[in-house]
């Protein structure tokens, strides 16, 4: 482990124990309860909810098992959503990101709003030390605190996968694609709902005093944008008088639904009305661990 990847876990170690009890807090379950309270828990009853901020993995990500009936894992995952479709985040504008380049429907949006335990528990457990990785920055942080957060999240939307351009995409894709003999086959599953947030930032507010390191680093990364692929997309912007702006610069996935041929005699169902199209042929399932980053 080199000293930069210390000091990094330092960073992240020092702002758990500034937030001590609310590290304890978790940012998957605490996603849930905020966005069920805006989109209602009925219809997002049998979502996964993801442990961590991604701006990946969410509709068309797709996963291939080795025999029709087995269970989805982790590791059966063949691409993510935007590999899947050939595309690259970085090359799509805003509102073909958010509709996947018009492979998702959008749904309704909700507001979500934090208290000040949420917003400290999120930013310093989970948030902050992600987009410190994305920005490969080493956190030259101070034990005495010296750093104040705040954090606030856009709108929550409901994407819904179109079936229909889906599956002529993949029955497009050459005879030889792992795709395409696996929809064949039945061992293909597909993520086809996800929810996701427009926007997420963190502000910091640092005492130059004892965090000159950070505040020297930070300064040096303003105005650029870090991370992409599957990696969070960030951008720093300086309000002045060592205050900070870490903001997300592409939606975040919190949540998605995936469907598999149901096996057997088992048949399809459990899909909101929304998605009712995928209702004949296809069935909810679960991944295995699906929110482990």
């Amino acid at each position: 482990m080199t000293r930069k990847h210390l000091a990094l876990l330092f960073c992240v170690g020092v702002y758990c124990l500034m937030a001590v009890p609310l590290c304890a807090q978790d940012y998957g379950a605490t996603m849930k309860k905020k966005v069920q309270s805006v989109l209602g828990a009925k219809d997002l009853k049998n979502y996964e909810w993801i442990s961590y901020p991604t701006n990946n993995f969410g509709v068309m990500t797709m996963f291939i098992v080795d025999a029709k009936g087995q269970k989805i894992k982790p590791e059966n995952q063949e691409c993510a959503t935007f590999t899947c479709l050939g595309l690259k985040a970085s090359d799509l504008n805003a509102e073909q990101l958010k509709d996947v380049d018009g492979y998702a429907d959008i749904g309704e949006g909700g507001s979500i709003t934090l208290n000040d335990d949420e917003q400290k528990a999120l930013s310093l457990s989970v948030v902050l030390p992600k987009i410190l990785s994305v920005l490969n920055l080493s956190g030259n942080v101070d034990r005495n605190t010296g750093i104040t957060t705040t954090m606030s999240l856009g709108p929550a939307t409901k994407r819904f996968l179109v079936k229909q351009k889906a599956l002529v995409y993949i029955d497009k894709l050459p005879d030889n694609s792992r795709v395409k003999s696996a929809l064949t086959q039945g061992r293909l599953g597909i993520v086809i709902a996800d929810v996701e947030l427009n926007s997420m930032d963190v502000t910091l507010k640092i005492d130059k005093k004892l965090n000159a390191g950070l505040d020297a680093e930070l300064s040096g990364k303003v105005n650029k944008v870090f991370g992409e692929g599957d990696k969070l997309s960030v951008q720093i912007n300086n309000t002045g008088d060592g205050t900070y702006v870490l903001k997300v610069t592409q939606p975040v996935i919190v949540a998605r639904l995936t469907a598999t041929k149901p096996f057997g005699n088992a048949r399809g169902g459990g899909f909101p009305a929304e998605l009712a199209a995928w209702n004949r042929d296809w069935g909810v399932t679960t991944v295995e661990e699906a929110t482990k980053p």
